[in-house]
């Protein structure tokens, strides 16, 4: 049995070491006869789709993906392609369709009637709230579950409720994610991210389960049960629920993995960095010395020295608040 998701997004690096264990196909944007043709040596018009899949396999190794290219270096498509990638997938062994993408209008009913059809074959199709705009579909559709972020009251949690129009809050961290060409970026958090997870999460699911189709009845029941909270107001989806408490990452100053820690990152930095106690340092905050954009070659100089392999699909911007946190995930490893 295999699980597998379609990535209807920018394509993906297939050459990426997080995809190593997964059989991922790769096709761009042309068809023939209804069915995708021309293969692609595993390229990414933008990284978008790369960054997707990997939170995806993050979540649940054992997926097989089906990438279909369909936007271009911008992020931008025409409707009429997203359509004929959904129509491509009629009657296939897909199990979810992952879109993190949105359109803010459509022109008939068409992107719909293929939904609904996807769905009445038990494919469970995932899409992303539009950034900024009042409207987004396919997100939107009763046969597909929307989803946005926020930051939840626990790490990988989710809100779940059938009756909204965008059913699913999926908590979602400024975090690592893989990009093409072998590389690695930090994230802010947003919607196409939380999608990814959910689909990922779902998967799993499945899996662990051992069917690889589920219909959308039995799918929002289990979601439903699952979820952390099945009712908010649309405020609530703005507020942290979930922030590092200086508490949580307090470890003594005499700790033999702390005082080589703080070495090491003085080191990197090149500067003794002071404070009264050595876990309150801060990293990654706005008073802090590291930056996103520093994360990467920071944790590649960091695992040199500790001669420990850092899955770098498992950092978020919790683990590097201070010198205390980054401990604590160091020796959670």
């Amino acid at each position: 049995m295999s699980i597998k998701v379609a990535v209807i997004d920018s394509g993906i690096d297939v050459n990426h070491e997080v995809f190593r264990n997964n059989r991922v196909i790769d096709y761009s944007a042309g068809k023939v006869h209804s069915r995708w043709q021309g293969k692609r040596i595993g390229l990414d018009s933008n990284g978008h789709g790369t960054a997707c899949a990997s939170v995806i396999v993050n979540e649940c190794p054992n997926v097989d993906i089906f990438s279909i290219g369909i936007l271009d270096s911008e992020g931008k498509t025409k409707l009429s392609v997203l359509e004929s990638a959904l129509e491509s997938l009629i009657c296939s062994d897909v199990s979810i369709i992952n879109m993190s993408l949105a359109f803010d209008k459509l022109v008939d009913k068409k992107m719909y009637q293929l939904c609904q059809e996807l769905s009445r074959q038990d494919i469970t199709i995932i899409s992303s709230l539009a950034n900024k705009c009042e409207e987004s579909y396919p997100a939107e559709f009763d046969n597909v579950i929307g989803v946005q972020w926020g930051i939840l009251e626990e790490e990988n949690a989710f809100w779940f409720n059938k009756h909204k129009t965008i059913q699913c809050v999926m908590d979602c961290l400024t975090s690592v994610v893989a990009v093409p060409s072998n590389e690695y970026n930090m994230i802010f958090p947003c919607n196409s991210i939380a999608t990814a997870k959910l689909t990922g999460i779902i998967s799993k699911m499945l899996w662990d389960e051992h069917i690889s189709k589920i219909s959308l009845t039995s799918l929002y029941n289990w979601l439903q049960r699952k979820a952390l909270r099945n009712n908010w107001n649309d405020e609530e989806t703005y507020e942290r629920f979930r922030v590092p408490e200086q508490g949580n990452w307090f470890i003594e100053d005499n700790d033999p993995v702390l005082k080589k820690t703080y070495r090491i990152v003085c080191r990197y930095f090149g500067k003794e960095l002071l404070c009264n106690r050595i876990c309150d340092i801060e990293l990654l905050t706005n008073k802090g010395l590291l930056r996103t954009e520093h994360v990467i070659p920071f944790l590649k100089f960091f695992e040199k020295r500790i001669n420990k392999k850092i899955n770098y699909l498992k950092i978020n911007r919790y683990h590097l608040i201070t010198i205390g946190t980054l401990v604590k995930y160091i020796k959670s490893l």
